[in-house]
């Protein structure tokens, strides 16, 4: 084996495949512009290529450089300030005519947290990197419709992690339906005093905590990942059923009181609280606890 046409072989592989990227769009041509930003390192694989080329470590210098295109290409054209979160603030009046109203929510990464008390339909505190999360307001008759996005994105995945932070009070004058889209996701929800109707989580990794209340009304909760640790804590006077669609699945349900029938497993007065929540989950693998408290 000739380690020399190795490397070379490996480079060529590396960017053929970046210029398939940026031809199909996944990529941005300014890349280019980013790896040269990068030139003092190349000037070490280039080091190390020379000193090493003729040991049983020829490979490390080609390691290097595929290292050094992958953190590249992950951080694009990051500045130095994208690097650091910035915290936001925002609010959303209530119209007077607004009898229910809809949340969209599209975080990619992040924490949400919900719980009751803001003024308006909404207050909220942000910790995001980049831009502020964009917001979209859909006037209809009678109701109100926000969506609310973190578009901009450029700090790495890997750098903000779970490290963005949407911390939401939502209105109890109102029915509320929300709607939660994002990739990994952790996810906190108050219920009590809200008047949540439905609440539509769609994830592909998610860790949910619900916090069942008195409500005085039905919630509907449907939640759909591919992964899912979901822990339901609620106090007992709230009936409680869920409903489980999982290849993989683990749970407390039985060891905490709850009879199986064909709807799922439901708590002893699921069908006499006046305060009710139906969660539907479905997930490639999905592990749910419950734990109760005496008040909330």
């Amino acid at each position: 084996m000739r380690p020399g046409r190795v490397n070379l072989g490996a480079i060529l592989v590396v960017v053929g495949f970046l210029l398939l990227m940026m031809t199909w769009g996944f990529l941005e041509w300014n890349l280019w512009w980013n790896l040269l930003q990068w030139w003092p390192a190349f000037l070490v694989v280039l080091g190390l290529y020379l000193a090493l080329q003729r040991t049983r470590f020829w490979f490390l210098p080609t390691l290097f450089a595929l290292l050094l295109i992958m953190f590249a290409v992950s951080i694009g054209g990051v500045r130095q300030d994208d690097w650091q979160a910035r915290t936001l603030s925002a609010q959303v009046p209530l119209s007077a005519e607004a009898k229910e109203a809809r949340l969209r929510l599209d975080i990619g990464t992040g924490v949400i947290r919900i719980g009751s008390g803001g003024a308006g339909l909404y207050e909220a505190d942000f910790r995001v990197f980049g831009a502020e999360p964009s917001q979209v307001q859909l006037p209809q008759p009678q109701a109100a419709m926000v969506e609310l996005r973190q578009e901009d994105r450029r700090a790495p995945k890997w750098l903000r992690g779970l490290s963005e932070l949407w911390d939401m009070r939502l209105t109890r004058a109102i029915p509320l339906d929300v709607e939660i889209s994002s990739t990994v996701a952790g996810l906190e929800v108050t219920f009590a005093d809200l008047q949540l109707r439905t609440l539509d989580i769609s994830a592909g990794l998610a860790r949910i905590e619900l916090r069942l209340g008195e409500t005085h009304r039905r919630t509907d909760v449907f939640i759909n990942a591919t992964l899912a640790e979901v822990t339901l804590v609620l106090p007992v006077t709230v009936g409680l059923r869920v409903k489980l669609d999982s290849l993989l699945t683990s749970h407390n349900l039985a060891e905490t009181g709850f009879v199986q029938s064909a709807d799922g497993y439901y708590n002893s007065n699921f069908f006499d609280a006046e305060s009710t929540v139906d969660i539907y989950i479905a997930a490639t693998g999905a592990r749910v606890k419950v734990r109760f408290q005496e008040t909330l």
